[in-house]
């Protein structure tokens, strides 16, 4: 016993001899310059080429006009600055102008020779000392607001040369520093994030600018809050807990019932700490500043993995490390799970989250928010406040509004269900002993046929049994495909065809692969005059199941997105 207990443990200490090894071999040859400096690779301006056209084509969806919103990119590398998307046929003035300070930064811009961003010229300038190195947030060139970001390229780089300082000098050589980048940093969607983040931060000062400027002069504020108090940092935590319970609550009833949680906590944290005013400020504007650009990175990362139509530009796909946002429903939830773990940490990120959070749940609870978030003394949580009452007075009752459409839909595809039985029936000659059209109680139909149901025999009781379901779950398909199609000016028929679409899509499936053993049978059982079991039958419909139920997921996370085109009006 004692000699294999050896040869285990010499075995896993050969392991991991090994894999340090392999990890420190990995280190060598780290990057220590970007390939190319004097011009933005192809690489870098399929990137920025794929921020564009995402803004564009979904920017919109995730706050109303920020996708029709010009805003060139200054992006930079250890040497150059370059700019792209400056308004075509006009010469970019000297630099750019720091925010919040107005200070002149750069100097003359060139045209970059011999090359071109998606058919225009593009600018640079040299970079003359790290005091002119544009910050990763937002400036002004000339009359317009500029993102402004390291490249790709450079932030790897960038990664390689400063991380391993935040390492213990004995385990520096051993860390894998390309597997941390890729973890942390390496796809390319988390980089076209970040170039939206900064995006939203130029759309904040073109609408708000006064709101932009008091919110980044708080920052400094940052090295006067309470971070290493530990009652305060409990009790942050219990108001983090409630607010993320908010954001994954399954109703909006519970979403409200903690939303009003957090506030209550919010409110008693500041309280019984004698926060200051100067704090409760500093929460507050950087929540409004940070929070709502987080919101924006992400959101729009997951409408462009949920948004079946998106397309992305060609050329990023030669970029290895793009997976054309197919991980970011999954990072969307691991930010979300995030919000609960910030604090114990100084600095500001947790107000990137909590602001995040906060958005999600107006989203949710009052869907019109943004158009008063850039109005003067209106911040998150005020905003949050309100949603919460509106919830609870019952100013706006949904399931009541909703009970309409969705009855008249779940009659629908009832008597279409019905329908197609009889036709099927009297096409294949079996009599009809009785139609109950609309008359079988509660507007139902019902259809009784001549044979009972143990003389029936033969493959046509199959065709009359099964028709139905494949008739109203094909409607369903029908209908889903045309839902950009079918939407209109109305929110309550829009409402209407919603609940078709659902109702057509689950209810046959759910009864042929859940239900129908708990109702004699019914459609399923006709199996019986061929001679064949049920269980195939429940297999193929569960596997139908779970499609459709995919589809509605989708349908319900659209409309979640666009609640005007469903919900009435607010009445002022």
């Amino acid at each position: 016993m004692k000699k294999q207990l050896r040869i285990v443990l010499i075995a896993a200490l050969l392991v991991l001899v090994g894999v340090l090894a392999a990890s420190a071999l990995s280190n060598i040859g780290l990057p220590k310059q970007v390939e190319v400096v004097e011009r933005l690779s192809e690489a870098e301006k399929a990137r920025l080429t794929e921020m564009f056209h995402l803004r564009r084509a979904l920017g919109s969806q995730v706050w109303p006009g920020w996708g029709e919103a010009e805003i060139p990119v200054i992006v930079h590398n250890e040497a150059y600055v370059f700019l792209v998307g400056y308004p075509e046929g006009e010469t970019p003035p000297d630099g750019w102008v720091r925010v919040p300070q107005d200070e002149q930064r750069g100097g003359p811009w060139e045209a970059v020779p011999g090359d071109t961003f998606q058919g225009q010229p593009y600018y640079r300038q040299q970079l003359v000392g790290t005091e002119e190195t544009p910050e990763n947030f937002t400036v002004r060139v000339g009359e317009s607001w500029a993102v402004t970001l390291w490249t790709r390229e450079y932030a790897r780089v960038s990664f390689f040369s400063e991380f391993p300082g935040e390492v213990p000098p004995l385990l520096r050589p051993v860390v894998p520093y390309r597997l941390v980048w890729r973890f942390l940093l390496g796809a390319t969607e988390t980089y076209v994030g970040a170039l939206a983040h900064e995006a939203f931060h130029a759309y904040q000062g073109m609408e708000a600018p006064e709101r932009l400027y008091a919110a980044e002069f708080a920052g400094p504020l940052e090295s006067g809050y309470p971070w290493h108090d530990d009652e305060a940092e409990s009790a942050w935590q219990a108001e983090l807990d409630a607010l993320h319970g908010a954001v994954k609550a399954s109703s909006d009833a519970e979403a409200a019932d903690l939303a009003g949680e957090f506030l209550v906590r919010r409110e008693e944290r500041r309280r019984a700490h004698a926060l200051s005013g100067e704090m409760v400020d500093f929460e507050r504007q950087r929540e409004w500043l940070e929070g709502l650009a987080k919101y924006a990175e992400l959101s729009i990362q997951l409408e462009a993995a949920l948004d079946e139509d998106y397309s992305p530009v060609p050329e990023i796909h030669d970029d290895p490390h793009f997976n054309g946002y197919g991980s970011r429903e999954r990072f969307w939830r691991q930010q979300v799970d995030e919000i609960t773990r910030m604090t114990g940490r100084s600095g500001e990120v947790r107000f990137y989250y909590s602001g995040f959070a906060q958005g999600v749940l107006l989203d949710r609870l009052m869907p019109d928010w943004k158009s008063r978030v850039w109005d003067e003394d209106v911040w998150l949580e005020t905003l949050l406040a309100e949603a919460v009452e509106l919830q609870a007075s019952g100013i706006r009752p949904k399931r009541l509004y909703f009970l309409g459409p969705g009855l008249v839909a779940a009659l629908a595809q009832h008597t279409i269900h019905e329908s197609t039985h009889y036709v099927a029936a009297r096409l294949l000659h079996e009599q009809v002993a009785e139609f109950r059209f609309l008359t079988n109680g509660w507007l139902t139909s019902r259809v009784i046929y001549a044979t009972p149901v143990g003389e029936r025999a033969g493959a046509h009781w199959l065709l009359i049994a099964w028709a139905p379901a494949v008739v109203t779950t094909l409607i369903g398909y029908a209908l889903y495909r045309t839902r950009a199609r079918w939407l209109t000016d109305v929110p309550l028929l829009n409402a209407l065809l919603w609940f078709a679409t659902a109702y057509f899509l689950l209810v046959d499936a759910l009864y042929f692969a859940l239900l129908s053993p708990f109702f004699g049978g019914g459609d399923v059982a006709a199996v019986a005059a061929v001679g064949w079991p049920r269980w195939p039958v429940h297999v193929v419909s569960g596997l139908v199941l779970l499609f459709n139920v995919r589809l509605v997921y989708q349908l319900r996370q659209e409309s979640k997105a666009q609640p005007e085109r469903y919900l009435p009006a607010e009445r002022s």
